[in-house]
């Protein structure tokens, strides 16, 4: 089998529902060449659509590039976060015999599509969470142990109606695709609880920490954490305890929202 690689572009393009991404393909036979029946085809996810015929080749010369372009259109009820789009090469070597089956290479786009308007944290999907009591909760408070059981999102008397409601130890990763500029938050430890907690934020950017709080305790006012996210793929919202173990470590990320560059907004 000749080495034959095949690259799909560009890197996690960035849409909204309804809009359109723009791929691109492109196959080179490295090595014992030429190929034949050479084939150039991007696929479309469950319910996208794409336009653009692909590229053919009767034969493929070693070092010759077959190339194609593609609009896909994101449909507008689209999940938010990353869908796969496959961009598939077939072509034959010459001397395998007639019933040799094609060869196949694959490699996908990484479109990401976003919410309109304010991006919310707690309205990104979580490509990953860990909690150190019950579930974390989106735009409430971390209650207890079971999914939805949180209040209202309050810190020093503030109440937000956006944010995440975690528990120390937690971690919340988000997938940003470089899209965003900034990220805000007002922490603090959540006023349900009755007895003292203790905590510190950290916003994560791709394994860097780019922002932290000091030790916040109960009954403190909102400290407000914010951090450039530019060019970030993967956003971590980390909560640890204060020094003085978990208990009553009940933690929210009030009004935790990203920024779009100004170009980006509509």
């Amino acid at each position: 089998m000749p080495p034959a690689p095949l690259t799909a572009g560009p890197r996690n393009p960035v849409a909204e529902r309804g809009t359109t991404v723009g791929v691109e393909g492109r196959f080179t036979v490295d090595a014992f060449g030429p190929v034949t029946d050479v084939t150039l085809d991007a696929e479309a996810p469950e319910g996208w659509t794409v336009e653009g015929t692909g590229a053919r080749a009767g034969e493929l010369a070693t070092g010759e590039p077959l190339t194609a372009r593609w609009q896909v259109t994101v449909p507008r009820d689209a999940a938010f976060g990353y869908t796969p789009v496959p961009v598939t090469a077939t072509y034959r070597v010459p001397g395998a015999g007639a019933d040799a089956p094609a060869l196949r290479v694959r490699q996908a786009v990484r479109a990401f599509v976003h919410p309109p308007g304010v991006r919310y944290a707690s309205d990104l999907p979580f490509t990953a969470e860990t909690n150190g009591w019950g579930p974390a909760e989106r735009d409430r408070s971390n209650g207890e142990q079971a999914a939805g059981d949180g209040g209202p999102l309050r810190i020093g008397g503030t109440t937000y109606d956006k944010g995440v409601g975690v528990h120390a130890d937690a971690d919340i990763t988000l997938e940003l695709a470089g899209a965003y500029e900034r990220f805000t938050a007002h922490t603090g430890v959540d006023d349900e609880v009755s007895a003292a907690g203790s905590v510190v934020f950290e916003v994560i950017g791709d394994g860097m920490v780019l922002a932290r709080s000091g030790v916040l305790r109960s009954g403190d006012p909102p400290f407000t954490l914010a951090a450039d996210v530019r060019g970030v793929d993967t956003l971590t919202l980390r909560v640890t305890d204060g020094g003085d173990g978990i208990n009553n470590d009940h933690a929210d990320w009030g009004d935790a929202r990203l920024v779009l560059p100004e170009r980006s907004t509509g």
